[in-house]
Parts: C-alpha cells; sequence; structure tokens
C-alpha cells in the first residue's frame, strides 16, 4: 500500500514548518516522526494552531490518497488523544488496503497460540463483533524511508488499545513507581527466608511479565478473493 501524490512534498514542507519543535523532541531519526511526538507538535507553544490543523489534515489526505475520511482522525490528534489516534489509524490504513484489495475478506490466522486459531472478517466492525481488535505497531506519520514508516505493521488483539496519556509539547513523561516501604518480617518469617538464602527483610519479588497481543512475528494473515482458488499471504497491511 502506498501513501498518494504528493505527501512527501507536504511532509518535508512540515518537517520545515516545525523544525525547532521536531528537534526539540530528539529529531527526525532514520525513520521519521512517530504519531505521539506529532501530537505533542500540535502541543507546543508558539506555533500556530490553525495551521498545525490545516498542515495535519492536508497530510492526512495525502497518506490515504483522499480516499478514506479522516475526520475523526484529525481531531483525536489535534485535541491530543494519542490512543485514539493510533487506534483511527491503524482502522483507517485497514480500510484503505481492503477498498484497494477488493477482496472478500482476511483470514487471521494465529500460530502463536497453543492451538492455531482462525478468524475470517472483512471490516473492523466484524472484529468487535468477536471482541477483537487492531494493534498497530509504531507509526511514523512523518515517514523518511518509505510506505512501510507511515503505514504500521497491524496485528489483532483480544484486548482493546491500551489508553496513552495526552501529550503536551514534548513527550509525557513516565511515572516512576514507588518504592515499597520495608515491612518488618515475623521471627518465623524471617528464619524462613534465612534458611532459603533470602534477605529476611526483603519485601518484594520478581514477577515474569505477561503480554495479550500477538505480534505479525508468529500470526499470517490470508486476503482471499472468489476469483482465485490460491489464497494471497499477507504479513502487513
Amino acid at each position: 500500500m502506498r501513501v498518494g501524490s504528493g505527501y512527501e512534498q507536504k511532509r518535508d514542507e512540515i518537517i520545515a514548518t516545525y523544525s525547532a519543535q521536531i528537534q526539540a523532541l530528539g529529531g527526525l531519526g532514520k525513520t521519521g516522526l512517530n504519531l505521539a511526538n506529532y501530537i505533542a507538535i500540535g502541543q507546543s507553544e508558539g506555533i500556530d494552531k490553525t495551521k498545525f490543523k490545516t498542515d495535519t489534515s492536508d497530510l492526512l489526505d495525502k497518506i490515504f490518497n483522499g480516499k478514506v475520511n479522516t475526520t475523526d482522525l484529525l481531531q483525536a490528534i489535534l485535541n491530543k488523544k494519542v490512543g485514539t489516534a493510533k487506534k483511527l489509524f491503524a482502522e483507517k490504513t485497514f480500510q484503505r488496503y481492503m477498498d484497494i484489495k477488493q477482496d472478500d475478506g482476511v483470514l487471521y490466522i494465529n500460530l502463536a497460540a497453543k492451538e492455531p486459531t482462525y478468524v475470517m472478517f472483512k471490516t473492523v466492525e466484524d472484529l468487535a463483533k468477536l471482541g477483537l481488535y487492531l494493534h498497530a505497531g509504531t507509526i511514523y506519520i512523518i515517514g523518511m524511508t518509505g510506505n512501510r514508516d507511515v503505514f504500521p505493521q497491524m496485528s489483532i488483539n483480544d484486548v482493546p488499545e491500551a489508553p496513552a496519556e495526552e501529550v503536551s509539547g514534548v513527550a509525557a513523561p513516565k511515572t516512576k513507581a514507588k518504592t515499597a516501604k520495608a515491612v518488618p518480617a515475623t521471627d518465623e518469617l524471617s528464619a524462613i527466608k534465612k534458611n532459603a538464602g533470602i534477605d529476611p527483610t526483603t519485601t518484594t519479588a520478581n514477577i515474569p511479565p505477561s503480554s495479550n497481543t500477538t505480534t505479525m512475528q508468529d500470526t499470517a494473515m490470508v486476503s482471499t478473493n472468489n476469483k482465485s482458488k490460491t489464497p494471497t499471504s499477507n504479513t502487513s497491511f
């Protein structure tokens, strides 16, 4: 899937207009500027908010080639709703993909599960009815090395996209976890810990992380079309 004509020109205009804000956020890098940092630019002091709205509207129009309604996505970006913007961008990417392919549906195969699962769907609404959601990788709305930067890798998740903090000029700082206060151990518990080679005063334990997201590395997507008996394998939109 490709961006529309004129994307690169609009991208370069935006880079030039907001160069100071981009540098303050750490620069473009080789890949570009991700969606969260782009939203942060719109919240920076000293920029023309009306122009930023116009620039963003034009940019989205170039990305989706004027074929997708991006009004709600534009509002999410202007209202600094990172999670909502990411969700909408993923949905519109899939919508544009299906418009281009004109397939009868997509067969999603989850090979990461203990027993492989299969889901056939054609729209985002079909997924929602099954309690499933699109999950997007990093979205580089200002992409520097090609279409794959702008259109994210996608997978299917059984939980909604986690809400993200709002941004205000710069990336929102991460909240540091509070250090737990040591609780005096009882004599019996202290003795058990000593016998096990554990510091008697310790009050914490390591808990292995869990993950609900299945990535495209462990999955396969097959788009189907009744014009051909042979499915076409796709790993991204």
